[in-house]
């Protein structure tokens, strides 16, 4: 290539007209009639340099000393570009009406070209192309206020920021929302690319290339870094969406890209972080959902409008005419409603779509066959945000097959669960305690199980959603007997821990873990009841809860517990001592007080028969 040439300079800003064409410098759009033609950065660079200087013959030296600078590309790379923009422009190489091609010297514009006044000649600009920008905003983006100003401070201190959460936790709309905010920070541009079509990892630093100009056609061995060269003088953030599904792949070119560009910024949306360096994450947690309450003043009724989860529910339906109204009538349904949905605003918006047809009360009904009524084909939506059921299946999927199987085995627990029921649950398919804590971590990496680690000891749990599939997935495994026979175990051996604690000095807190686990032991003493030969398991649950019965005071369900237990066997046992004594016992006044343990053999064997 030749050196020593004065290097060229285009426009920045303006805009250009010529023949049937508009060229808006500044937004980097080329329009034809009317029309926008998508055509590749390297050419609209290429484009500009003949703005800057119409009627002038450009060599061919010229133009890549002013496109590429040092880095060397073959004129057939050229020549490839001035085809293209011919093409883009309605140009005819034979008869040209804006560039003239000078055989053996280089090209001339020609065109006749008016632009706004004012307009100077700096440097080229640098922007993505039609199908790199940020799509325009659709509608405002309710209940994230906190979390787009979380995420711009982040991407402020973090060169990499990742957006984790389940499916349909709005993700995608979170990032683009931050990267319009953000915008202004990155006079390169933001590029915006959708992964989710992408499954293997050949090709991935290719689309991230050709949005940049770099084909493979170039002859280059290494797409990477020839990107890595264009990107490192330039201050972009990369917004890449989807990843989940080449996390480990596209993590790979994501490092190699930081370490290479100091300016460089990016921010991935994906249901499983990249375990980069520096990696920053930001996991997004579902909609606020209202309280229960009563919902029926003015008052009330205003304030539930403002939580999010309903302010959502009722701004989607009433984009699509449905015509309905939040009443004192329908408020506590429609509370309930995004209770059940755990706030997850696909779920909210697929329900909006039913309340087209259906009262909130009508819907409510349907929550058990939730799979089926929350369905909706709308354009323009991807095939796994048509329904709720495709959305988990497509998370379901980025599991492995034992991952599968403990998070449908998991799906028993009735409302969270702990390490130790988790280690329970695992024996049945033969996991050690170490193995089924390296799985949950998994779990709770691809966002399928959610971890409050402010309790102790940490509790998990799944979206009401993800529980109810995974639990048709184990209907149709064949390990659910064997399941909720282990929940079953554990809920007894819980209990029989309960029992050892809750009259000694840390009652209360033993009464607030059984509070925790009270769905739990529902679901394992229903369980026990309905098999007869787990009647004996029954009543030593209930046996096992009598002292934490009397210090609640909850005499009722004790009782209706025992005489459903007690009816189901005929066995004599301690436990079953236990529980008719608890039965027929009066409650006493130092009932809720902590007991402190007595030390003789005498007062021992006095409470084991209490």
């Amino acid at each position: 290539m030749a050196t020593g040439k004065p290097q060229l300079s285009a426009p920045a800003a303006g805009f250009f007209c010529f023949a049937d064409v508009q060229v808006d410098v500044g937004a980097h759009r080329l329009t034809r009639d009317g029309n926008e033609i998508d055509i590749e950065p390297k050419a609209f660079a290429v484009l500009l340099e003949f703005l800057a200087h119409p009627d002038q013959l450009l060599s061919r030296d010229q133009l890549l000393d002013a496109v590429w600078g040092h880095v060397y590309v073959t004129q057939t790379t050229l020549n490839r570009l001035v085809v293209q923009l011919r093409r883009a422009l309605g140009d005819d190489i034979k008869s040209p009406r804006c560039i003239q091609t000078v055989h053996g010297l280089g090209y001339r514009f020609i065109a006749p070209l008016t632009c706004t006044p004012g307009v100077t000649s700096v440097a080229v600009s640098f922007a993505p192309p039609v199908h790199a920008r940020l799509p325009e905003r659709t509608g405002a983006l309710i209940g994230r206020e906190q979390a787009i100003i979380e995420l711009g401070n982040l991407l402020d201190s973090a060169r990499l920021v990742t957006i984790t959460g389940p499916g349909g936790i709005g993700k995608t709309q979170a990032a683009l929302e931050t990267a319009r905010v953000c915008a202004p920070g990155f006079p390169d541009g933001v590029w915006w690319f959708d992964f989710t079509a992408c499954t293997k990892d050949e090709g991935l630093a290719q689309i991230l290339g050709d949005a940049f100009g770099i084909r493979s056609s170039d002859g280059e061995d290494n797409p990477l870094e020839r990107l890595a060269e264009v990107l490192r003088p330039r201050r972009v953030l990369l917004v890449l969406d989807n990843c989940e599904r080449v996390a480990e792949p596209l993590g790979r070119i994501v490092e190699s890209l930081l370490s290479l560009c100091a300016d460089l910024r990016i921010l991935i949306t994906s249901q499983q972080r990249l375990h980069c360096p520096g990696e920053a994450l930001c996991f997004l947690p579902p909609l606020e959902t209202p309280a229960s309450g009563s919902w029926s003043t003015a008052d009330e009724i205003a304030q539930l409008m403002t939580v999010p989860a309903v302010q959502l529910l009722i701004t989607r339906s009433r984009s699509l005419a449905s015509g309905f109204t939040l009443t004192a009538a329908n408020a506590a349904a429609v509370a309930e409603l995004c209770r059940h949905l755990d706030g997850l605003p696909l779920a909210l918006e697929l329900a909006a779509a039913r309340l087209r047809l259906l009262s909130p009360e009508q819907l409510l009904l349907r929550m058990q066959d939730r799979f089926r009524w929350l369905a909706d084909v709308p354009s323009g939506r991807t095939l796994h945000h048509q329904t709720l059921s495709a959305l988990i299946a497509w998370s379901f999927a980025l599991l492995s097959e034992r991952e599968q199987a403990l998070l449908c085995a998991l799906a028993v627990f009735a409302g969270g669960w702990t390490l130790h029921g988790a280690t329970t649950i695992g024996t049945v398919f033969e996991l050690s305690g170490e193995q089924t804590l390296d799985l949950l971590g998994g779990l709770v990496d691809k966002s399928l199980v959610a971890v409050d680690t402010t309790i102790d000891p940490p509790r998990y749990g799944l979206l009401d959603s993800v529980r109810l599939f995974a639990l048709e997935q184990l209907g149709k495994s064949g390990d659910e007997a064997r399941v909720r026979r282990a929940h079953l175990r554990h809920c007894i051996d819980f209990t029989a821990r309960v029992d050892a604690q809750v009259r000694g000095q840390r009652q209360q807190l033993w009464v607030g873990r059984v509070l925790r686990e009270k769905a739990n032991l529902q679901a394992a003493f229903e369980f026990a009841l309905a098999h007869a030969d787990l009647a004996d398991e029954a009543i030593t649950l209930c046996s096992n809860l009598c002292w934490y019965f009397r210090i609640q005071g909850d005499y009722r369900q004790a009782n209706q517990w025992m005489d459903l237990a007690l009816r189901q066997s005929d066995t004599q046992n301690l436990h079953r001592a236990r529980a008719d004594r608890q039965r027929h016992s009066p409650p006493s006044s130092t009932d809720h007080q902590p007991r402190r343990r007595a030390a003789s053999g005498r007062h021992r064997a006095g409470h084991a028969a209490g």
